[in-house]
């Protein structure tokens, strides 16, 4: 009776200590803003944190868009690091994460980057009889930064479902251990 009882005690320790093992181990995460975005092959991206606090230096990664990694520096008008990249002209349309590895603490920041394709440059007519000089606009960023990790850092999926899985197998064992106990003892002796 006594080795069920250990048995049981044991997978219920080794549960708790695994859930807690994989949440404590994840680095913490924070928000990188870029702009402009969307943006076209061709574009500089300007790639803005102040998650990597206390640091003078952190390294992006925009691999994913094919552009490499580049440094980030203290910005002089506020107290986040700010570093550019240019999207490759083969660069194709979709959304790509941009990681920010911050210089300490093993943290890291990211934004996802929207590319579009460029505009045509082919004219709707043979022979265009004026030809009138685009004025360039600024463009402002639209919409909110997608914050978190975003598939910069995978892995975790199979972890998060082992651990439910093992959380969920060690309850069931302790109901059929609780019933199985207390089972036989509903009679009286009176």
């Amino acid at each position: 009776m006594r080795a069920p009882r250990t048995l049981a005690g044991l997978v219920l320790a080794l549960s708790a200590t695994g859930s807690a093992g994989g949440v404590a181990s994840a680095a913490p995460a924070g928000d990188a803003e870029l702009f402009p975005t969307p943006a076209r092959p061709g574009d500089a991206v300007a790639v803005s944190t102040s998650f990597c606090t206390g640091d003078t230096t952190a390294t992006g990664d925009a691999t994913s868009v094919g552009a490499g990694e580049f440094t980030l520096a203290p910005s002089t008008q506020t107290d986040a690091l700010i570093g550019q990249f240019t999207v490759p002209s083969g660069a194709t349309a979709g959304n790509y994460t941009i990681a920010v590895s911050c210089a300490s603490g093993g943290r890291l920041a990211s934004g996802v980057l929207r590319v579009v394709q460029a505009a045509s440059t082919a004219s709707p007519t043979a022979t265009p009889t004026t030809t009138a000089t685009p004025t360039p606009t600024a463009t402002s960023p639209s919409g909110s930064v997608q914050g978190g990790i975003g598939g910069s850092v995978g892995g975790t999926g199979a972890l998060v479902a082992g651990t439910g899985a093992l959380l969920v197998a060690s309850a069931a064992g302790g109901v059929w251990m609780m019933r199985r106990r207390y089972g036989g003892r509903h009679t009286s002796d009176h």
